[in-house]
C-alpha cells in the first residue's frame, strides 16, 4: 500500500511527535505523519478482508516522496521510519524484495478474482462538496468553455468546433473538461438550459448533442430532462 506525497524541499520524520516537518527557504511547516497515515489505511484494510471472510493476505505499507528534489531526513535513533520511508526510484526494488519475502501464496486465483471484484463492486469515489466547503456560490464561477492552450475564456462554438477569441486555437471536444468541472463543482446532472448557460451555447440542439455524446444516462422528459455527467462515478482515474 503506496501513501505518495508531493512535498517539496527538506523533510523531515519526527518519531516522538509522530509528525513530519517540511523546511523550505528556512521556514519549517508541520505535516501529519504519513507513516501513521499508511499504517492506519493499511489496518482498515485489514480489518474490511477479514468482515468480508477472506483469507487476510500481507499488506506492506509505505509512504513514496514523488517530489525527486526532495531531501528525506530521519532521526539517527529512528529504526522504523527509514524502512517505510522511499524516494520513488526505490519502489521496483521494494517490489522484488517483498516478493522474496513472501513466497507462500495467501489466496488461491479463485480468491483472488473474487477479493478483486469485490473491491471494486465496494469501492465509492469521494465526491466533496467543494464550493460549499470553501464557502464559493456558484455565481462567481466563470462561465464559458476554457482554451486548454492559453486559459482565456470563453471559446466560441462555430461549426461544430470551438474557436479561442484569444489565440485562435481550434478545439472539438473542450466542453468536455468544461462538463468535468461542472460535474465535480456543481452537479453531476445538468439540464439544457443549464448547460447553454454554463457553456455559452444558444442552440438548444446543438447543446443536445453535446450532452448526449457524453452522457449516457438521461431522466425526466422534454424540457425537464436532465443529463448525467458520471464522468468520476464509473471512472474515477477521469480525474486525473
Amino acid at each position: 500500500m503506496l501513501e505518495v506525497k508531493n512535498i517539496s524541499g527538506s523533510l523531515y520524520f519526527n518519531p516522538i511527535f509522530t509528525q513530519m516537518v517540511r523546511t523550505i527557504e528556512d521556514k519549517e511547516e508541520g505535516f501529519p505523519d504519513p507513516v501513521k497515515q499508511v499504517k492506519r489505511q493499511a489496518y482498515q484494510l485489514k480489518s474490511w478482508i477479514e468482515e468480508q471472510r477472506f483469507p487476510v493476505l500481507p499488506i506492506e505499507p509505505l509512504v513514496v516522496i514523488a517530489n525527486e528534489r526532495s531531501v528525506i531526513k530521519f532521526d539517527p535513533r529512528d529504526k522504523i521510519n527509514p524502512q517505510l520511508v522511499i524516494p520513488s526510484s526505490e519502489i521496483p526494488y521494494k517490489i522484488n524484495y517483498f516478493k522474496n519475502k513472501y513466497k507462500t501464496e495467501a489466496h488461491s486465483n479463485g480468491q483472488l478474482k473474487k477479493l478483486i471484484n469485490k473491491l471494486k463492486t465496494s469501492h465509492t469515489p469521494l465526491l466533496t462538496e467543494i464550493l460549499q466547503r470553501y464557502q464559493i456560490s456558484p455565481t462567481e464561477l466563470k462561465q464559458g468553455v476554457q482554451c486548454q492552450k492559453c486559459s482565456s475564456f470563453p471559446m466560441i462554438r462555430i461549426h461544430g468546433r470551438w474557436i479561442c477569441s484569444a489565440c485562435k486555437h481550434l478545439s472539438k471536444d473542450a466542453h468536455i473538461q468544461s462538463l468535468k468541472e461542472y460535474s465535480l463543482l456543481i452537479n453531476q446532472s445538468i439540464s439544457n438550459a443549464q448547460a447553454k448557460e454554463y457553456l455559452g451555447i444558444k442552440s438548444r440542439d446543438s447543446v443536445k448533442r453535446l450532452l448526449q455524446s457524453v452522457s449516457g444516462k438521461k431522466g425526466g422528459a422534454n424540457r425537464g430532462t436532465k443529463y448525467t455527467l458520471d464522468f468520476f462515478i464509473d471512472n474515477p482515474s477521469s480525474l486525473h
